[in-house]
């Protein structure tokens, strides 16, 4: 099988990219479609999108079941090895004013990106590589094979091609958490809609990981 074949195949896979878009920084995402096809959705948003790597995110666990993790799971140890996330409320709007085309001047701007670089000692970097990337997720795979460190992952057993069943474990989530700025802007074009023109049909229309189900509660 080559390359291509197998990144197209449905299988859930953690993947990475880069986009001079937003500088600096390293998209650490999730998809079950394959690489490349999530790939080229997300060049519509950023042309520039270069694919870094992406690593199969299926383990066998104690009970013979095929389960798998998504990117919160890696984006949790990222954060544990101190590399920070994308404050969308702080830099969304400062990197849609650097965009490379003013027509991305409006662009979505994902909070899976992860800072490239991490503080040391002595105003020394580290930088965020896909070696580091690939332990983290060969840590996942140990732990799930050996039951081990499992509190804060959501993990899915694989039920072949008609879905999936959620594990019995669950991620932590916030009780609440504030709308990225798109999102304020979703809901306030909404209220517009319904409030001053008697609107009662809405189509919210927005790409993936925006948010629609949050936004629309």
């Amino acid at each position: 099988m080559v390359i291509e074949d197998f990144l197209r195949e449905n299988v859930p896979t953690i993947y990475a990219f880069i986009t001079e878009h937003v500088p600096n920084m390293i998209k650490v995402g999730f998809t079950d479609q394959g690489a490349l096809t999530r790939l080229k959705q997300w060049q519509r948003t950023y042309p520039d999108a270069e694919l870094l790597g992406y690593w199969t995110a299926i383990e066998i666990n104690n009970l013979n079941q095929q389960v798998y993790f998504k990117d919160f799971a890696v984006h949790s140890r990222l954060n544990q090895k101190g590399y920070k996330q994308i404050d969308l409320k702080l830099e969304a709007d400062a990197i849609r004013q650097l965009a490379i085309n003013s027509d991305l001047k409006d662009m979505h701007v994902s909070q899976e990106f992860f800072h490239k670089y991490r503080d040391l000692d002595e105003d020394e970097k580290a930088e965020l590589s896909t070696e580091i990337l690939k332990d983290i997720i060969d840590e996942l795979k140990k732990d799930i094979r050996e039951n081990n460190n499992l509190t804060n992952i959501a993990l899915y057993t694989l039920v072949g091609d008609e879905g999936t069943n959620r594990a019995d474990i669950g991620w932590k989530q916030p009780a609440t958490f504030d709308p990225t700025p798109l999102q304020e802007t979703a809901i306030g074009n909404a209220i517009t809609a319904i409030e001053d023109k008697h609107k009662t049909d809405l189509l919210l229309a927005a790409v993936m990981r925006f948010g629609k189900t949050f936004t629309a509660y």
